[in-house]
């Protein structure tokens, strides 16, 4: 008697509907402010103002930045225009945390990761 070993690959594809991108606003870990950068039309600037700091984003479509910050090192503003990234925007010393995420998942994970 003869066994056989047959392998077989399954893939799995899920297409999930073009939903957008999001950005979060994160200050001390709390969500502030949600842009849904798809449905930005013309480039706008938010400014916010906490007990010691101050930022100004930009926003165009599909883009978010830090225009300006107090911060002494402006890593964030060096940072500069982001879409669709896997690496937030952080300002450590004004606790700001911008996370980009993609039809409702955050974008720094990708579907092999999760």
């Amino acid at each position: 008697m003869a066994f056989a070993i047959i392998a077989v690959s399954t893939y799995l594809t899920v297409i999930a509907p073009n939903v957008g991108t999001t950005a979060n606003i994160f200050v001390d870990g709390e969500c502030i402010k949600s842009i849904d950068l798809s449905k930005v039309n013309e480039e706008y600037l938010i400014p916010i103002r906490l007990k010691e700091s101050s930022f100004i984003l930009a926003v165009k479509p599909d883009h978010i930045c830090v225009k300006e910050s107090n911060c002494p090192d402006q890593i964030c503003v060096k940072q500069g225009w982001v879409s669709k990234s896997k690496l937030p925007i952080a300002c450590l010393p004004n606790r700001i945390i911008i996370k980009i995420e993609e039809n409702g998942v955050d974008a720094r994970f990708d579907s092999t990761s999760q």
